[in-house]
């Protein structure tokens, strides 16, 4: 009975550590540094139809909807809302800490609304814990926890 108690002690503890990684990790990033381009190297004109980096860092990142907790085997969704037509990508860590290549992430570009989503399916294989969600939007990152639900494996995730 003392071994199930540390094990459960020691799952919140490694939990509420990876939550305070992903809080410190958003943070950081909104303390980024700006533009460091130097007069004149705009890529963007006024007047050309593309959004300037100014206008760019207007527009808030927001993650709207996600599905957690999921499953393995189940689909997961994540829906943003960011810029008109930025160009985003958002990577998931499983609770293994590996980068998924599941078909669905990586990257996207928002619609004339900013809004865009990913689906992809988590491994039947992954173990239950808490995975990453890092997207990035034209510079700007937002960090999310993503909880997988169920029994657990003794196969490697390749998801």
């Amino acid at each position: 009975m003392v071994q199930v108690a540390h094990v459960k002690r020691e799952t919140w503890t490694v939990r509420w550590s990876l939550v305070a990684v992903f809080v410190a990790a958003f943070a950081l990033s909104a303390c980024a540094p700006g533009d460091d381009a130097a007069p004149g190297d705009e890529t963007a004109r006024p007047g050309d139809g593309a959004a300037t980096p100014a206008e760019v860092e207007q527009v808030p990142l927001s993650i709207t909807s996600m599905t957690s907790p999921v499953d393995p085997g189940d689909t997961a969704t994540v829906v943003a809302q960011t810029a008109p037509h930025a160009d985003c990508e958002l990577v998931y860590t499983t609770p293994a800490q590996r980068v998924s290549f599941a078909a669905g992430l990586g990257s996207h570009t928002a619609d004339a609304d900013g809004r865009l989503s990913w689906s992809w399916r988590i491994n039947p294989a992954t173990q239950p814990g808490l995975g990453a969600l890092r997207l990035t939007c034209n510079g700007q990152t937002l960090a999310a926890v993503i909880e997988v639900h169920g029994a657990e494996s003794d196969e490697d995730p390749d998801d």
